[in-house]
C-alpha cells in the first residue's frame, strides 16, 4: 500500500523507493532470519522496479547485509544497498577521536579475544573482525565487482565541519567500492532532517566531482536529502 501511494499521480516526480529497516547480516532470531529476508525483500524490489516501473530501489540495512538478499540484482545499478549508516567517528576514528580501528573492535586482547590479522583500516570495514563477523562473502563480491560500486552507498552523520575529513571520507568510500555517499553534520536523534554545513556540502561535491577525470556528479533524493554518486573509477 505504501509503494502504491507513492506511485500515485500525486507523487509523479519520484523515480525510486527507499526501503528502510532491511535485515542486516546478523538478524534477530526472535523475529527474523536470512531465509525470511531472502524471500521477502526481492519481492518488494521486483514490485518497485517491474510493477511500478520505478528506476531505482534503495535497500537500507544500514550495515553489512547477506549477499543472498540482493543476489539476483548483482550488476543491476537500479538496486542500491546502504552498507554503512553511522557516525563519522566510527568511519574515520583516527582523525576524529585519535582512536584506531583496533580500539573499536568488540574482539580485542583486553577482552580475551584476539582478532585475526590483518585488521581492517578506516572506512566501511573499520569495526569488523575478520572471520568472526562473517562479512567476507559480501566484501569479496564488492571487491571483485560482482556487486558494482554503483550499487553500494555510505551514509555518514555527525560529521565534523572539516574539509579534509569530508574529502577523505569520499576517498575511503571509493577505496571500499562504494560509489554513493552522503555526509552530514546533522546528528541523532534524526540526522537526516537538516542539510550539512556549507563547508561540508561544498567539500563533498568537490571531492565527488574531482575524484576522477571521468567522474560525473549525480544527485538522488532520498530520506537523507541527497546522495552523491561517483560514476567511474580510474
Amino acid at each position: 500500500d505504501d509503494i502504491d501511494l507513492w506511485a500515485s499521480n500525486s507523487y509523479s516526480t519520484i523515480d525510486g523507493i527507499f526501503i528502510d529497516e532491511v535485515t542486516n547480516r546478523w538478524p534477530n532470531k526472535k523475529f527474523d532470519s536470512i531465509q525470511a529476508a531472502v524471500s521477502f525483500y526481492p519481492n518488494i524490489v521486483d514490485y518497485v522496479l517491474d510493477n511500478k516501473m520505478y528506476n531505482r530501489a534503495v535497500l537500507n540495512p544500514g550495515s553489512f547485509y547477506h549477499e543472498a538478499i540482493t543476489e539476483k540484482y548483482h550488476g543491476d545499478t537500479r538496486v542500491i544497498t546502504i552498507i554503512y549508516e553511522s557516525t563519522q567517528d566510527l568511519y574515520q576514528p583516527q582523525e576524529t577521536t585519535g582512536q584506531t580501528c583496533a580500539d573499536l573492535l568488540w574482539c580485542k586482547p583486553s577482552l580475551g579475544c584476539t582478532p585475526p590479522e590483518p585488521l581492517f583500516s578506516q572506512g566501511i570495514w573499520c569495526r569488523m573482525v575478520r572471520s568472526y563477523d562473517a562479512i567476507e562473502p559480501v566484501k569479496k563480491l564488492m571487491d571483485d565487482g560482482d556487486i558494482l560500486a554503483e550499487q553500494t552507498a555510505v551514509l555518514i552523520h555527525g560529521a565534523l565541519d572539516d574539509e579534509y575529513l569530508t574529502k577523505e571520507a569520499v576517498r575511503l568510500a571509493r577505496e571500499n567500492n562504494a560509489a554513493w555517499i552522503w555526509i552530514t553534520t546533522d546528528t541523532l536523534p534524526n540526522p537526516w532532517d537538516e542539510y550539512p554545513t556549507e563547508r561540508v556540502l561544498n567539500s563533498l561535491v568537490d571531492a565527488v566531482v574531482t575524484s576522477s577525470t571521468n567522474t560525473m556528479c549525480h544527485k538522488a533524493t532520498t530520506k537523507t536529502k541527497s546522495l552523491f554518486q561517483v560514476d567511474s573509477f580510474p
